[in-house]
């Protein structure tokens, strides 16, 4: 049964005392049709403790997918955002390129040393699913932004956590994800497409959905 989880680490979870919270999503599929959600909260978790869980989940089911909103792997040789950034610039979505230097300045670390605890049972080179090959444990870094403006068909990036209209906008991105969900979406032929694939330009999907309701989200 395959396993997607989406980790959205927070950089600084090597902290020694109390982790900061890190978001948690996994989705289990048995026809690779139906998709379902069987977990999806906030965990305080050190580094090692989620390594762990993750090659429990490994152990359990195949294949698992891992995409972590973090850089997992830091070289002088690192050029993803340059390519990203080619791409997603005009939207607003680019990123910024990580150093050794500048993460241990602000001691963010935890991206890279997640990446090296995976190393032993997980693959990370995205390579693979860009040539549509298969294993059975992969992880992978992602960029939520791109991705966004991508399923979304946006014009402009989603400003949901920063800035005064960020109530709002962050319930326009809840309402975009309802409407994906209540579309009925199949989320591994898009997975194996073009959402991920960052040779080709930004690909549009049309979602017509409601206005956003007049409420914050957690």
């Amino acid at each position: 049964m395959p396993i997607f989880v989406g980790i959205d680490l927070a950089w600084t979870a090597h902290r020694e005392d109390v982790p900061y919270e890190s978001g948690i999503c996994v989705l289990e599929s048995k026809d690779n049709v139906d998709i379902r959600c069987s977990r999806l909260k906030a965990v305080r978790m050190h580094i090692n403790d989620i390594v762990k869980w993750l090659e429990e989940l490994a152990n359990e089911s195949s294949p698992v997918m891992v995409a972590i909103d973090a850089p997992l792997i830091v070289t002088p040789k690192r050029n993803a955002e340059k390519k990203l950034n080619k791409e997603f610039s005009e939207y607003n979505a680019g990123a910024y390129m990580p150093s050794m230097k500048w993460l241990e300045r602000c001691n963010t670390k935890a991206g890279p040393l997640i990446g090296e605890e995976l190393k032993r049972n997980f693959n990370l080179d995205p390579k693979y699913l860009l040539r549509g090959d298969t294993d059975e444990f992969i992880a992978i870094e992602v960029y939520p932004h791109p991705i966004h403006v991508r399923l979304f068909d946006l014009e402009n990036r989603i400003p949901y956590k920063k800035g005064a209209k960020k109530r709002n906008e962050r319930a326009c991105y809840v309402t975009k994800i309802i409407c994906v969900i209540t579309l009925r979406s199949t989320l591994l032929p898009l997975w194996n497409t073009s959402i991920f694939n960052m040779r080709l330009r930004p690909r549009r999907f049309r979602i017509t959905c409601p206005e956003p309701p007049g409420r914050d989200y957690p």
